[in-house]
């Protein structure tokens, strides 16, 4: 299985809800007929929830799962990405996205936290990337360590924005409730704290997911 991670920056002058109801009602239907995918997951930043001076101009996540690398590296060349590609100027400013090492998808949680990082050095200590695949976070459904593959092309579009950079570390972590996400986050924060070394660009952020298609589970 494949995954890639999409930032996506709602067009200017939109509001983050005609921004969240054109992604899910007009854009998501042309999303699905990309060949291979098993697993497409929409998480919407909450406005208010990044802090000012934020690292990374986010307001969608896209988390696609593929069934192969053949099948994620096809559906860029194919008469649905062209529709994306025109489509996308419609509710977009920005868009970066790559492949990363992450695992097979769960099941999706209503509330989502959400930590951006980029390496202070050029990839990290192993030491480093176990302690972040062991995090402990109370009360989240589970957490999800997702690594850029920075050896492969970042997917842009030549009318839109492109991150100046783009995030090498995404974790997620999935809660029932807001309010358990926000409890989340702070908690997550302080065992990130020992890591200040090797991170820098941190940035936390809640979403809401929406489900598209779930063919993997």
């Amino acid at each position: 299985m494949s995954k890639r991670i999409t930032y996506l920056e709602r067009r200017d002058g939109m509001t983050p809800a005609d921004f969240s109801s054109y992604w899910r009602g007009r854009h998501a239907p042309i999303a699905v007929d990309l060949p291979g995918v098993v697993c497409y997951r929409q998480n919407h930043v909450i406005p208010g929830s990044v802090a000012e001076g934020a690292a990374y101009a986010v307001d969608g996540i896209v988390e696609l799962w593929f069934a192969s690398d053949h099948d994620a590296q096809a559906g860029l060349t194919t008469d649905v990405s062209d529709r994306l590609i025109v489509d996308e100027p419609n509710f977009l400013a920005g868009l970066t996205g790559g492949p990363v090492d992450g695992p097979a998808p769960a099941a999706p949680a209503p509330a989502m936290l959400w930590v951006l990082a980029r390496w202070r050095h050029k990839s990290p200590d192993r030491q480093v990337l176990e302690r972040l695949r062991t995090l402990r976070i109370p009360g989240t459904r589970g957490l999800s360590v997702n690594l850029l593959d920075q050896s492969r092309p970042l997917l842009v579009r030549d009318a839109l924005r492109r991150m100046t950079t783009i995030p090498d570390l995404a974790i997620s972590a999935g809660f029932d409730t807001r309010d358990a996400a926000v409890a989340g986050r702070r908690t997550l924060q302080e065992s990130l704290a020992p890591l200040v070394g090797d991170l820098r660009d941190v940035q936390t952020m809640l979403s809401s997911t929406v489900s598209i298609v779930e063919a993997a589970r």
